[in-house]
């Protein structure tokens, strides 16, 4: 009875999070929303006749996927940096670091089965715009 349990733990605890998949996932559907530079806007990166340049809006002008995916990989180091040396380190302390593990363990699980529901072009791109 305990082996299932266990073994979801371990399976989570050996780097098959959030961010396994979710940055394959990222570069996917942002390239599925960006546009070749060549063809110009409303062209697609994945038509036939591409480029192999794939761009997205970003400000004022464009920035490319791949620098994209990047930024977006050092916000989310960033991120993971500080709960990790806030949250984590509170687990330590008290009674309720049992709670705290199982919390953070629910929550990572749902954003990782949450990022199967994505099928299309990656809508948040568009807010850097």
């Amino acid at each position: 009875m305990l082996i299932c349990p266990f073994s979801l733990f371990m399976l989570y605890n050996q780097g098959v999070g959030p961010l396994g998949y979710t940055q394959t996932l990222f570069q996917g559907l942002t390239t599925a929303a960006g546009y070749d530079p060549v063809a110009g806007p409303g062209s697609s990166c994945l038509a036939d006749t591409a480029s192999g340049q794939c761009v997205v809006p970003w400000g004022s002008g464009t920035k490319s996927v791949s620098s994209v995916v990047l930024i977006a990989n050092g916000i989310s180091f960033a991120i993971m940096t500080a709960i990790f040396t806030t949250i984590g380190s509170a687990a330590d302390y008290g009674t309720f670091g049992r709670w705290l593990l199982l919390a953070v363990t629910v929550v990572c699980w749902a954003a990782q089965y949450a990022s199967m529901a994505l099928t299309s072009g990656f809508p948040s791109v568009s807010v850097f715009s």
